[in-house]
């Protein structure tokens, strides 16, 4: 899978969205860029009978909230806290109820386990 690279951690905020859907639009043969990197699960909640998941990722100082759809049939397990996770990611803006937060959309990964 070929990604933009690792994203800089001050780089996941809403200015970057704004920046992103500035040169958009985004589509065939224009992908929108997807982001690489490594995170430590911090929360999982499993969507929709287990098929999609909302995962709270944390490196260096970055808190990701995150969704990952079909991840059921992309992993062996659900994630646990304290796993690692080597993630591809489009960063995108997450609206609910007039609450406006960055959010990781999660499109392929691998999981490791915890050290506990």
């Amino acid at each position: 899978l070929w990604t933009d690279g690792e994203l800089d951690a001050d780089a996941h905020d809403l200015k970057s969205i704004q920046a992103l859907e500035a040169m958009g639009p985004f589509g065939r043969g224009f992908e929108a860029p997807l982001y690489s990197g490594t995170f430590r699960v911090a929360t999982y909640r499993a969507l929709t009978n287990g098929r999609h998941g909302r995962l709270g990722l944390e490196r260096d100082n970055v808190t990701l909230e995150a969704v990952w759809f079909s991840i059921d049939t992309a992993l062996d397990r659900p994630p646990v806290v304290g796993d690692m996770m080597d993630i591809a990611y489009r960063l995108t803006r997450h609206e609910f109820r007039g609450h406006v937060e960055v959010q990781a959309t999660i499109v392929a990964g691998t999981l490791r386990s915890s050290s506990r």
